[in-house]
C-alpha cells in the first residue's frame, strides 16, 4: 500500500519520527514506500527474490553510530543483469546515507560520466520533487525551483560553520578521472562497461584504478562496486571474487560482500544454446522477458551468461592448452639450414595510437623449410603513434629477415601506408615484397582461422624459437580461445594464424613438386631465390642490372609483387 501526503499528515510527531527513523535505517522501506511513484507504470513494487539480495548487501545504517562503525566490512561486489534496479537503488543507498549523516561526502565513478550523472540527477530529483520526503526531511531539500548543477549535490543540511574538503555527492568516471575527490563512501556503479573492458590492457587499467582509490577513500569508509561482468575471468570484478578466495584461503576473515545474481535457474544438464521455457526452474523478476531472454540466450551463451548470470562459461571446446604450446618451442639448434628454410612475414594492422588500451600492430617472421614446417622466429607488437613509425617498423622487419613474401591485409586504409613504405624502403635499400589481401569478412572468420593453429600443433607443424617475443602473450591468446574471440587482445594469435592459413599450402619441397600436377599454383623454392605462383611472381635477386639505386628490380609494382 502506497503512502500518501495525506497519509503522513494524519500522523502523530512521535509516529513522523518512526516513520523518518525507518527511512534511515531500512532502505527496502525508503524506496519501496517512499522514494518510488506509485503513479508511474514504470516503477514497479521491489520484489523479494530480485531486490532483497541487493538491499541487504548494502550498509545497514546506524545513526546512532559513526560512519566509520557502521560496518566492519568496507568493501561489498553486487553483480546483477541490466533492468534489475540496481543502479536505482544505489541511488537510494545515497539518499539514505545522506539523510543518516548530512556531513557525508559521496564519490560516484562510473565507466561513463553520463552514467555518474544520471545518478546525482536522480537523488537531486527525489530530494527536489518527491514530496514525501520533502514533507519528513524538509531542511534535507534545496529550493524545489533552484536550478542545480549535474555533477555534484550539495545537501542544505550540512552543519554550518564546517568547512567542507568536497561536495555531498562528487562523480568522476574512467573517461574523466577523478582528481581530488575524498568521500566516506566511494560507489563504482556500471564501472566497467563494454568499451572500457574492449580489450586486455583496459581491462587491467580498470584493475589499476580501483587500486589507485586508497587516497579517495576516507580512513574507515566505504566502496560498493555494483556492475554487470563484461569481461572473461581477467576483468575487475572476476579480480575482486579472486582477491576475497585467495584471502579467505589463507584463514582471514572475509573482508569483502559478494552478491553475484543470475535472472534465472535452470534444471540441471540444460545447455543454454538449447534452453525451453519448461527448462527455466524460476526467474528472478516477473519484470523480464523471458521470450527475449531465451533468444539471447540461445545466440550467445558466452555473453548471455556473463551478463545475466553472472558467471564466465567454459568453453565448449579447449582447442590449446599449455603443455600443448610449450612442446612445440624449439632451440636455436632445431632451427632448418638456411639453404633449407625461407622467410615470410605478416602484418596485423591497427591504427596509429599510443594511448593504453588501443589495439596494437603486430608483425610475424616465420620461416617455412622444405617439408612445410612453419617456425615462429620474431614478432614486433607496438602501438605506433604515427604512420611514419608503422611503415619503419614494416621495413625494417623485412630488412632483418628478408622475407620471400610479405602479407598484410588490406583494410582499413592500410594501403595508404604504400608510399610511405617505398620511400623508406628505398632508404634502406630493402625489398619488400608485399602481398596485399582483401580481408575475410565472413562470419566467425578470426575464430576458425585461429582454430587451424591447433592440427599444425599436434603434428608438430608449427614451432616456436624459444626466445620468442611475446610468446608469453600469444600462449595466453591461445587458451583463451575461442572465448570471447574480439573482446580481448588476440591480435599475437591471429597474426600468426593468418601466416599459416595462407602459406601453408603453398610450400612444398622439390620433391613434393613433382607429383603435383599444378606446378603453377605451388611456391617453388630452388635455392635462397625464389619463384612464386604466376599471378604472385616475384623474382629476388640481387645482380646489378636487376637493381635500382641497390634494390631488387620490381619497382615497376612499386616494389609489390
Amino acid at each position: 500500500m502506497s503512502i500518501t501526503i495525506a497519509d503522513l499528515k494524519k500522523l502523530t510527531p512521535v509516529q513522523l519520527e518512526q516513520v523518518r527513523y525507518a527511512c534511515k535505517t531500512d532502505l527496502w522501506f525508503l524506496y519501496d514506500n517512499i522514494l518510488r511513484n506509485p503513479k508511474n507504470k514504470r516503477e514497479l513494487p521491489l520484489s523479494e527474490t530480485c531486490h532483497r539480495p541487493i538491499i541487504n548487501n548494502f550498509v545497514k545504517k546506524d545513526p546512532a553510530k559513526t560512519i566509520e562503525q557502521q560496518s566492519n566490512i568496507k568493501l561489498r561486489l553486487y553483480l546483477s543483469a541490466r533492468g534489475t534496479l540496481k543502479t536505482t537503488l544505489d541511488g537510494a543507498d545515497c539518499v539514505q546515507w545522506i539523510l543518516c549523516f548530512p556531513d557525508i561526502r559521496i564519490v560516484i565513478l562510473s565507466g561513463k560520466l553520463d552514467h555518474a550523472k544520471e545518478m546525482v540527477g536522480l537523488v537531486i530529483k527525489w530530494f527536489q520533487e518527491n514530496e514525501l520526503l520533502r514533507f519528513l526531511f524538509p531542511l534535507y531539500c534545496p529550493d524545489i525551483h533552484e536550478k542545480l548543477p549535474s555533477d555534484k549535490f550539495e545537501c542544505p543540511a550540512r552543519t554550518p560553520g564546517i568547512v567542507q574538503r568536497g561536495s555531498t555527492i562528487a562523480i568522476g568516471s574512467t573517461e574523466s578521472g577523478w582528481a581530488g575527490a575524498h568521500g566516506e563512501v566511494v560507489k563504482l556503479d556500471d564501472f566497467e562497461n563494454e568499451k572500457n573492458t574492449a580489450t586486455q590492457d583496459l581491462r587491467q587499467a580498470r584493475i589499476d584504478d580501483f587500486d589507485d582509490l586508497d587516497p579517495v577513500v576516507e580512513p574507515g569508509g566505504y566502496v560498493d562496486v555494483l556492475g554487470t561482468l563484461w569481461g572473461e575471468d581477467d576483468d575487475l570484478y572476476c579480480e575482486l571474487i579472486k582477491r576475497n578466495a585467495k584471502w579467505i584461503a589463507e584463514g582471514h576473515d572475509p573482508e569483502m560482500l559478494i552478491v553475484k545474481q543470475p535472472v534465472w535457474k535452470l534444471k540441471p544438464g540444460v545447455e543454454l544454446k538449447k534452453v525451453k521455457e519448461e527448462d527455466i526452474e524460476w526467474v528472478i523478476w516477473e519484470k523480464l522477458n523471458l521470450g527475449n531472454l531465451i533468444k539471447q540466450a540461445r545466440a550467445n551463451p558466452h555473453k548471455f551468461s556473463r551478463q545475466y548470470l553472472m558467471e564466465v562459461l567454459p568453453s565448449e571446446v579447449k582447442s590449446f592448452n599449455l603443455a600443448m604450446l610449450q612442446r612445440q618451442i624449439r632451440p636455436a639448434s632445431e632451427l632448418p639450414q638456411p639453404h633449407r628454410c625461407w622467410s615470410f612475414q605478416n602484418w596485423d594492422l591497427a591504427g596509429t595510437s599510443n594511448k593504453p588500451g588501443v589495439d596494437k600492430s603486430v608483425g610475424y617472421n616465420v620461416f617455412f623449410d622444405d617439408l612445410g614446417e612453419m617456425f615462429a622466429v620474431d614478432c614486433v607488437s607496438e602501438r605506433f603513434s604515427t604512420p611514419t613509425e608503422l611503415a619503419t617498423a614494416i621495413v625494417m622487419l623485412a630488412k632483418q629477415w628478408k622475407p620471400v613474401k610479405i602479407r598484410i591485409e588490406e583494410s582499413l586504409g592500410a594501403r595508404n601506408l604504400e608510399p610511405t613504405i617505398i620511400a623508406i624502403a628505398k632508404r634502406e635499400k630493402v625489398n619488400v615484397p608485399i602481398i596485399w589481401v582483401p580481408p575475410v569478412k565472413e562470419k566467425n572468420a578470426k575464430i576458425n582461422r585461429i582454430s587451424l593453429l591447433e592440427p599444425g600443433l599436434k603434428t608438430n607443424k608449427i614451432k616456436f624459437l624459444a626466445g620468442l617475443p611475446y610468446i608469453d602473450v600469444l600462449f595466453e591468446q591461445l587458451m583463451h580461445h575461442p572465448n570471447y574471440s574480439g573482446r580481448r587482445h588476440d591480435d599475437e594469435a591471429d597474426c600468426l594464424a593468418q601466416l599459416w592459413e595462407y602459406f601453408k599450402d603453398k610450400v612444398y619441397s622439390i620433391s613434393i613438386l613433382e607429383m603435383q600436377p599444378d606446378p603453377e599454383e605451388l611456391f617453388i623454392f630452388r635455392t635462397r631465390d625464389s619463384h612464386l605462383r604466376s599471378d604472385d611472381r616475384v623474382e629476388i635477386k640481387n645482380t646489378e642490372e636487376e637493381c635500382i639505386d641497390g634494390l631488387p628490380n620490381v619497382l615497376s609494382e612499386g616494389l609489390f609483387g
